[in-house]
């Protein structure tokens, strides 16, 4: 799940790059602006829907260890 995280995260960085890049054009191209920052938001919510299940599933196992016997 780390390395598909990592590999979001770098393609998010790739196509924050493009988009500077295309601003940086005398005159932007719009449409590619916008397909470029659509594929960018879609890329940040697999993210963070990955980072989601990363936290809950440490939580989980946090909560597990308050489990158990009585202490004596």
């Amino acid at each position: 799940m780390y390395a598909r995280l990592d590999a979001l995260r770098s393609r998010h960085g790739i196509l924050e790059s493009r988009i500077q890049g295309e601003l940086q054009r005398p005159c932007p191209d719009s449409l590619r602006l916008t397909q470029l920052k659509r594929k960018k938001l879609r890329l940040r919510e697999q993210i963070a829907d990955i980072e989601t299940a990363i936290f809950e599933r440490g939580t989980e196992g946090a909560a597990d260890t308050g489990r158990g016997a009585a202490p004596s």
